[in-house]
C-alpha cells in the first residue's frame, strides 16, 4: 500500500508517496527486525505507527521522529488520517533486494499473518480466523516460498550476468589461443 504523506514542517499540499505496511505488533518479532528506539504500537491504538530508519533519514534527519505526526493527505490537501510515530525499527529488505525505501508500519487486525512453529501454528491461526468468520478464505504459504517469489527477479538477473560472463570467458580464451597459435606458427617458419 502507498500513503500520501504530508511533508514535515510544510503545507499539507506538499506530500510524497510513502510505503504503508499494515502489520501486527508481532510482525517484527517473527521476522527478527529489532526496534531501534521508542516502542511498538499498542493493540488498541490504530492512530500509532512505527517507521524504519530510512524513513527517519529522509523526513527527520538528525532528529527524533518519536511523537511526531505522520499525516495521510488526500489530493486536495485534506488530512484523512494522522498517525503518531511511537517507534523506529531497523532497516530491512521487505520486497526484494532493491534499495530500502522509507516505510511506515501501522496496526492491523487482519492478515497477512506471519507465525513461527510450522504447520501446527498455521492450523491454529486458520482455526482462529474461521472461528471469527466462517466465510473467510484462508490461504497459507510458507515464508520460504514467498521469499523465493520476491527473489525471482534478482536470481534471473544473476543468471543472465553469469551467462554473459561465461560467454566473455569463452571469447577471451579463444582470443588468447588464437594469438598464441599465431605466435607459434610465426616462430616455426
Amino acid at each position: 500500500l502507498v500513503m500520501n504523506m504530508a511533508l514535515p514542517r510544510r503545507p499539507p499540499l506538499e506530500s510524497e508517496s510513502v510505503l504503508l505496511r499494515p502489520s501486527s505488533s508481532r510482525y517484527f518479532d517473527v521476522l527478527g527486525i529489532p526496534i531501534v528506539s521508542g516502542r511498538m504500537f499498542g493493540r488498541g491504538s490504530p492512530a500509532e505507527a512505527v517507521v524504519n530508519e530510512a524513513f527517519v533519514r529522509r523526513y527527520w534527519p538528525g532528529e527524533s521522529p518519536l511523537g511526531q505526526p505522520a499525516r495521510d493527505v488526500a489530493g486536495n490537501g485534506r488530512i484523512r488520517t494522522t498517525f503518531t510515530i511511537v517507534g523506529v525499527v531497523r532497516d530491512t529488505y521487505l520486497t526484494g533486494l532493491e534499495d530500502i525505501k522509507p516505510v511506515i508500519f501501522t496496526p492491523i487486525s487482519y492478515g497477512p499473518f506471519l507465525t513461527r512453529g510450522g504447520p501446527a501454528a498455521v492450523e491454529r491461526v486458520r482455526a482462529t480466523i474461521l472461528a471469527v468468520d466462517p466465510a473467510a478464505v484462508v490461504t497459507t504459504e510458507p515464508l520460504k516460498a514467498n521469499l523465493s517469489k520476491l527473489l525471482e527477479q534478482s536470481r534471473m538477473g544473476a543468471s543472465l550476468a553469469w551467462a554473459v560472463g561465461l560467454l566473455g570467458l569463452a571469447l577471451a580464451s579463444v582470443g588468447v589461443f588464437g594469438v598464441f597459435a599465431y605466435a607459434v606458427e610465426e616462430r616455426r617458419r
